[in-house]
């Protein structure tokens, strides 16, 4: 899952990322090795976990070493995604959000206002939403569809 959103990333050459409900990291250790990135940030409601996995945003030896072509900066914020007006801090900074298997953990009454964090405030070019399916979600045994849409 995570391959296809860096390969969607990469062919929209994207110079700017958001990646909401950022949870382990994981995926931001992988975007930052996206060509021509200038900007990436996590956002998170649980600093906990971000603090635990600080480590994967930190560059590795190697990477100190390497010189990037660009100037390169990586943020990460506490935040709740559903909250528009704290997301204002980010209006129009970015040109791609994330959200991997994010949405399924927001209440009905909640996606209305990410939906308006992210299109009214945020304003990206690209939004890339990913929810689990039936290899990674026992609750949904027999779900039919196995591919990404």
């Amino acid at each position: 899952r995570h391959q296809a959103v860096l390969d969607i990333l990469k062919q929209e050459t994207v110079t700017s990322v958001a990646d909401l409900g950022c949870n382990s990291l994981k995926f931001l250790s992988l975007a930052k090795t996206l060509p021509g990135l200038r900007y990436l940030t996590g956002v998170d409601i649980d600093s906990d976990v971000m603090e635990e996995y600080k480590h994967w945003a930190t560059p590795s030896v190697c990477q100190w070493l390497e010189e990037r072509p660009d100037e390169f900066l990586m943020e990460l914020w506490r935040g709740d995604v559903t909250i528009s007006e704290a997301a204002q801090v980010m209006e129009d900074r970015v040109e791609a959000v994330t959200s991997i298997e994010l949405i399924e953990h927001l209440q009905p009454h909640q996606v209305d206002d990410f939906t308006e964090t992210v299109l009214g405030v945020l304003k990206p070019r690209i939004w890339v939403v990913t929810t689990p399916n039936r290899d990674y979600n026992e609750l949904f045994p027999d779900w039919p569809g196995n591919h990404m849409k």
